[in-house]
């Protein structure tokens, strides 16, 4: 079976007990980089799966955070995250002179954003618009932005087979460990129709996430920070994308 390995080295791994936290950091980010440390996965943000045709993912077994997909700009205007943000950031409240821009997009209704703005999802003509309007008149601000369909279709690229892990987290004296104790095989990606499907549903959303470094970030406080805008999915939906979906304790 192609999970074969990929069940067996979650096994390996789960006998291991708590692990050490290989990043200075807490997040699920870290649940996930430590995992695939343990994997021998060289962190990376490429567009191919990360471990024998199957991209990973991990998250606190207390959390109930969205899945991100994956990262995508928007394919028009070039530098897009760079115009959204000039277009429509929002100063950030611990450095008013930095603006910032996190919003969750939806295609069945509309975010507001900022007080100032409605957005949402539009699909029209092979393309994923950002229809920002008005929330006092409905007038029509801007639908320039874009994703068309062969972006999509080169960004989910890598979820051609999905493997999510879930962990436990124990803080000590050292720093944090994690216990990784059940996972969920997700095999056979079914395509950007679907994809779309579930956006016009509103079961898949675009989060722009684009702010500024904290105080305890290595570059300083008040930096620009991009964490990559992109297409995410809350976990109870993933099976959604997939023809099959098996659980593994």
């Amino acid at each position: 079976m192609k999970h074969d390995l990929i069940v067996s080295e979650f096994k390996r791994i789960k006998e291991l007990g708590f692990v050490k936290n290989v990043k200075n950091d807490s997040s699920d980010g870290s649940i996930g980089n430590t995992f695939e440390y343990h994997l021998n996965v060289k962190e990376n943000n490429l567009t191919e799966a990360d471990f024998d045709d199957f991209e990973v993912k991990a998250k606190d077994e207390a959390t109930t955070s969205v899945r991100s997909l994956f990262t995508k700009k928007p394919t028009f205007p070039p530098k897009g995250d760079g115009y959204m943000l000039s277009q429509w950031g929002y100063p950030d409240p611990n450095h008013p002179t930095k603006n910032k821009l996190n919003t969750s997009i939806y295609g069945h209704r509309w975010s507001l954003v900022d007080e100032k703005y409605n957005m949402r999802l539009e699909v029209e003509d092979d393309k994923i618009y950002l229809h920002v309007t008005d929330p006092t008149t409905s007038k029509t601000l801007n639908r320039t932005v874009y994703w068309d369909y062969e972006a999509i279709k080169k960004g989910s690229k890598k979820l051609k087979n999905l493997f999510t892990v879930v962990a436990k987290r124990e803080k000590r004296e050292d720093g944090y460990y994690f216990h990784y104790t059940n996972a969920t095989v997700y095999l056979n990606y079914i395509g950007t129709d679907n994809f779309i499907s579930l956006i016009k549903e509103g079961l898949l959303r675009y989060d722009h996430r684009i702010g500024v470094t904290g105080i305890n970030n290595k570059r300083g406080p008040g930096k620009p920070h991009n964490h990559g805008g992109g297409f995410r999915i809350d976990g109870k939906y993933l099976p959604k994308l997939y023809q099959t979906v098996i659980e593994i304790d």
